[in-house]
């Protein structure tokens, strides 16, 4: 079989995979098989493999406008495709999980101590997934470690505001 063939295969019964707009600026009509997801009661796996894919943890001190330091927390999930963003949250939402959409930025936002700790126990990332070398503290390291931590500076936000060197 030809991989046009799998292509016209995989389109046929799956639908579209392509995200990006097409060169005339119109978005492609992916979708997310909602209702086949929500029945299968595998809606916290599939959030857990796309997050693991395209999802991150982003954990680090910022200095704020009056020149003190914060920490900034929260898990976001890039997708330019603003119909599969709102599904995506849609499917959190169906788990109890706050999100927000941020259209400027094409990315979901989990944030708040209630919120990502929801996402840490109904979702989480695959074992064994690492950050990557484009983060400044956390490259290499695990994304569920890298969230336990962030989950643990709400109780202790001096001990990771000076482990990430901002005093």
């Amino acid at each position: 079989m030809t991989s046009k063939k799998i292509g016209d295969y995989l389109i046929n019964t799956f639908g579209t995979f392509r995200t990006l707009k097409f060169e005339n600026g119109s978005q492609s009509p992916a979708k997310l098989p909602l209702n086949k997801i929500i029945k299968s009661n595998f809606i916290a796996d599939f959030l857990r493999v796309v997050f693991s894919m395209d999802g991150c943890v982003k954990f680090y001190s910022a200095k704020e406008v009056n020149g003190r330091s914060s920490l900034r927390k929260n898990i976001c999930l890039a997708c330019h495709h603003p119909k599969l963003r709102e599904q995506y949250c849609f499917l959190l939402k169906k788990l109890g999980i706050k999100v927000t959409n941020v259209l400027s930025d094409n990315v979901i936002r989990i944030q708040g101590e209630k919120d990502v700790k929801m996402f840490a126990e109904k979702v989480g990332f695959i074992k064994g997934i690492e950050v990557t070398n484009h983060s400044k503290y956390w490259a290499g390291k695990k994304k569920n470690d890298v969230m336990k931590f962030m989950l643990e500076s709400y109780d202790n936000p001096s001990y990771f505001l000076k482990l990430l060197n901002v005093n």
